[in-house]
């Protein structure tokens, strides 16, 4: 939506769609992303917004719906953020264990990827490549 303003809907058991929360970022909403669904879970726990020069990890829990978990400065504007869990086959005795991560590409041709928390929301463990411009 125009002027930073985002809205989350949600469908409720009967397939109707509900408006559950709407916030305004403050700046222009450059991309998001909805983060995936856990097995036993009804919805995301995170929503990545990347704006101007900042990404943030939203809460989509019913009782702290689009609240800040945490935020994390860019050298430049996100073009597009994607949250993916990986499966974490490296210093781990579960090869089941997975961790979710946050992916960012950046109008520089920069890619970010970030640990996330799965608890909290918060980034951690930042790397950067750069992949080229379009």
């Amino acid at each position: 939506l125009e002027g930073g303003e985002i809205k989350y809907f949600e469908l409720d058991t009967v397939g109707s769609l509900i408006e559950v929360g709407s916030k305004i970022m403050g700046s222009e909403v450059t991309c998001l992303d909805v983060g995936p669904i856990q097995e036993g879970r009804q919805r995301s726990r995170f929503l990545a917004v990347g704006c101007e020069d900042i990404i943030q990890i939203l809460s989509l829990d019913p009782e702290s719906c689009l609240s800040k978990n945490s935020m994390q400065a860019l050298p430049t504007t996100p073009s597009s953020v994607c949250l993916i869990e990986m499966k974490n086959s490296i210093g781990s005795m579960n090869m089941d264990q997975t961790q979710l991560f946050l992916h960012i590409g950046l109008s520089n041709g920069m890619l970010l990827r970030a640990a996330v928390d799965s608890i909290t929301g918060n980034l951690s463990d930042s790397r950067a490549r750069y992949l080229g411009t379009k």
